[in-house]
């Protein structure tokens, strides 16, 4: 949660050893560096998020309701967006693992949302023509927006509620 909170750089290890509750000796003999720490945090956060998304394809919600929860993963949580987009927006461009972290997390997503769509076009809740691929980039990229928003600007129901009903205006 540490990182999550402050971002990498900075987070010290003397919060991380706090926020543990352990002693720096064992967090180095047993994560190693920060870093390694880090990357174990990020995955953690990707199987969250991964479940999470899942769980909305598990449900009988319609499929607008599906959409809409899912572009509320995060805004509607604390203040702290989404870590992995976090982390992209800290780290992105000079660190590869965290690249690869988020493009990993995106390719799921986008994933999660074509399949989503295509049922949904399947069920006759979206109109055939719609293109579910160019949806699907379309939502996940105002997902990573409404993420970014929510760290930078906590409470931004003003601007995110509107986003989100745009979003799903999209679907038709």
């Amino acid at each position: 949660q540490v990182f999550w909170q402050k971002g990498f750089e900075a987070t010290s290890i003397q919060d991380l050893v706090d926020a543990m509750g352990i002693n720096r000796a064992s967090l180095y003999d047993t994560f190693g560096d920060k870093q390694a720490l880090y990357r174990r945090a990020l995955a953690c956060f990707a199987q969250r998020e991964a479940a999470q998304q899942q769980a909305l394809a598990d449900t009988s919600l319609p499929l607008r309701e599906r959409i809409r929860a899912y572009l509320s993963l995060h805004p509607s949580g604390p203040a702290l967006g989404c870590m992995i987009t976090n982390a992209a927006m800290e780290r992105a461009y000079t660190d590869c693992e965290v690249r690869a972290a988020y493009n990993k997390s995106l390719e799921a997503s986008l994933a999660s949302l074509r399949s989503l769509l295509a049922q949904g076009q399947g069920d006759g809740e979206i109109a055939k023509d719609k293109d579910a691929q160019a949806l699907a980039c379309t939502l996940a990229m105002v997902a990573q927006g409404l993420r970014a928003h929510a760290r930078a600007a906590p409470g931004c129901d003003a601007v995110c509620v509107p986003a989100i009903e745009g979003a799903l205006a999209l679907l038709g």
